[in-house]
């Protein structure tokens, strides 16, 4: 399929667990493919309509103008969706007014996480197996500031959708979609096998960043987690990717667990403090990540002796780690 127009644009969505009383989530599976302009059209069409979503104003045009350069530069693919986005809105996508490169909705970030990464070696089936949760608390954004609910306000991360994109240029994927309709990748893997996870990095300072509208220009996490995804078959691939980009965090740092079909895998961070860029290769063994920055850990016999908190990521890490041995 080619084109912009909706028709050009194959799309089927199913509801694959409605929100009942009393239950948190609604999850919805979507399978779309064709050109990236007519994907980005049919997912901002969806964003308008279901969710009122307005076009963030960025501070000045020309923050604007510098994120469409840098998008068609550096991110083709998301440039072609973000033309798509323009159509579906009326608006030019040469206007620098206003942020094309994502769709925030229910927006809030992720907080508790752990994860462990097996490559083949260390599975009976010799096929590599992530394990990942996702730990969130329920209620609303305005909840979590302390400040009151808008009237229809929903639940942060209450309408997941399982993303299934098959583009006419870049690789298929399948992904977890949250918080961000067009750029909102958290867990996803494409059909080269290759695999990226982001999980809430507490060696990074909290922010007031937001997706869009923003006067950082760059990739914020889920972009770069979609680039990966879209452009690298293997992590050789997705480490240059990382390292020639411009990462930004919003309201929360980020680290990221990337793998591949080959049984390798690597943790990429980077120190707020002087921006060297730290990449932590498995070496052919898992990987354990939860919220503590990998390259950071002090060594095993420093860990504290106790802990009050079992969601401390530290403890967390420790008990993950000593499972594994």
């Amino acid at each position: 399929c080619t084109g912009d127009k909706p028709s050009d644009c194959q799309f089927t969505e199913t509801l694959v667990l409605p929100r009942g009383e009393g239950e948190f989530v609604t999850v919805r599976h979507i399978v779309i493919g064709g050109s990236n302009q007519a994907i980005g059209k049919k997912i901002a069409e969806i964003a308008r309509e279901r969710y009122g979503v307005r076009l963030a104003k960025n501070p000045d045009p020309i923050y604007g103008k510098a994120r469409l350069s840098y998008m068609e530069r550096n991110y083709p693919i998301l440039f072609e969706r973000m033309k798509g986005v323009a159509a579906a809105y009326g608006v030019d996508v040469a206007e620098g007014g206003v942020d094309f490169s994502s769709l925030p909705y229910n927006f809030g970030p992720p907080t508790s996480c752990s994860m462990i990464c097996f490559p083949g070696s260390a599975t009976d089936t010799g096929h590599g197996l992530i394990v990942r949760s996702m730990d969130y608390s329920n209620g609303t954004l305005s909840d979590m500031l302390g400040q009151k609910p808008y009237p229809g306000e929903k639940d942060v991360f209450s309408e997941p959708y399982v993303m299934e994109v098959y583009p006419d240029e870049g690789y298929a994927s399948l992904y977890m979609s949250c918080a961000d309709l067009l750029s909102g990748t958290w867990d996803g893997i494409n059909s080269e096998g290759l695999c990226v996870f982001g999980l809430v990095d507490l060696g990074r300072p909290k922010n007031t960043v937001v997706t869009s509208g923003t006067r950082v220009i760059g990739l914020h996490p889920p972009q770069v987690m979609r680039l990966l995804l879209d452009t690298c078959a293997n992590v050789e691939e997705a480490k240059v990717a990382m390292l020639e980009n411009r990462i930004y965090d919003v309201a929360q740092g980020i680290h990221y667990l990337v793998a591949d079909r080959h049984g390798n895998s690597f943790i990429f961070e980077v120190n707020h403090l002087d921006q060297r860029a730290y990449i932590t290769d498995n070496g052919g063994k898992p990987q354990v990540m939860t919220n503590s920055p990998v390259w950071a850990l002090p060594s095993p016999e420093k860990y504290p002796k106790e802990f009050s908190d079992e969601y401390d990521s530290l403890y967390r890490y420790q008990v993950l780690d000593n499972l594994l041995k």
